[in-house]
């Protein structure tokens, strides 16, 4: 069963990658997946391992999607969200998976979003891992 979601990632590194493998088994399509990294290299890689489209730089993508997966490394984290805050949508639903990025500087940092910070583990890639969960004030039950 496929949801009717356009996803985005900023950053692409391995965390990333175990979501991404877990939702093209059929929870989001490969073509409404979106990656970007700060490597070609990688971009590469994962738009051919998954048939996803990725990129370095997020202005293709970061306006239009419904959720905006942060998962950066916390030393570029504050550098990241500088960069897409003005342009992500009012409605897009921010997931940060960066370590140690508070819900009080995710939701100081995007005033509109609904915000959740996760904990998964990579066990997600094959639909069998579990992640911890903290809402910000803005995501309710829906999100």
């Amino acid at each position: 069963m496929s949801m009717d979601l356009r996803v985005g990632f900023i950053g692409g590194g391995a965390m990333a990658e175990a979501i991404v493998a877990g939702i093209v088994q059929g929870t989001v399509s490969p073509s409404d997946i979106y990656v970007s990294d700060h490597k070609e290299a990688r971009c590469q890689q994962l738009a051919e391992q998954y048939g996803i489209h990725a990129s370095v730089g997020a202005d293709s993508f970061v306006g239009d999607v419904d959720v905006l997966f942060l998962a950066v490394k916390p030393q570029v984290a504050d550098k990241a969200i500088a960069e897409v805050k003005d342009k992500v949508g009012s409605k897009t639903l921010i997931l940060s998976i960066v370590a140690g990025l508070t819900l009080d500087v995710l939701e100081a940092s995007f005033a509109e979003q609904p915000v959740v910070r996760i904990m998964p583990n990579t066990p997600l890639s094959v639909g069998a891992g579990m992640s911890a969960f903290a809402c910000g004030t803005r995501a309710g039950r829906a999100e």
